[in-house]
């Protein structure tokens, strides 16, 4: 038998708080991906913007650029974004017992040809799986 639990409606509301909370902290850090930032830098920023709100991080922050943004799991480092890298972030914050999470995967720059292909695969899949 499966030990299964229902949120209550308090925790699904500090649920949609913590989501919130993370995306307004994504949105505020988000013009310091640049070329030239540097990993270790807008993690660290990230978790600045969590502690000036009184919040803990949910899990390890993740910040990936270039070849790193490949590893779901990429520690951080202090490598420089560089022209048309592709950014990885995902962190989130503890809202009263409940976890935000937010997973973002962008371009610094253009996007190449090959990767716009990738990408349009990748996002005719995700549509196939939710069909």
């Amino acid at each position: 038998m499966r030990n299964i639990q229902i949120k209550t409606k308090k925790e699904l509301a500090n649920l949609r708080r913590a989501a919130r909370i993370t995306a307004r902290i994504f949105d505020e850090i988000r013009p310091l991906v640049t070329t030239g930032s540097r990993e270790s830098d807008i993690a660290k920023a990230i978790e600045r913007k969590m502690a000036e709100r009184g919040l803990r991080k949910a899990f390890k922050t993740i910040v990936g650029s270039g070849a790193n943004a490949a590893n779901p799991h990429a520690p951080v480092t202090g490598r420089e974004i560089g022209v048309n890298d592709c950014v990885m972030i995902d962190f989130g914050v503890v809202y009263k017992k409940q976890r935000g999470d937010m997973t973002r995967t962008f371009i610094v720059g253009r996007l190449p040809s090959r990767m716009k292909k990738i990408y349009r695969a990748v996002q005719e899949a995700q549509k196939e799986a939710i069909r």
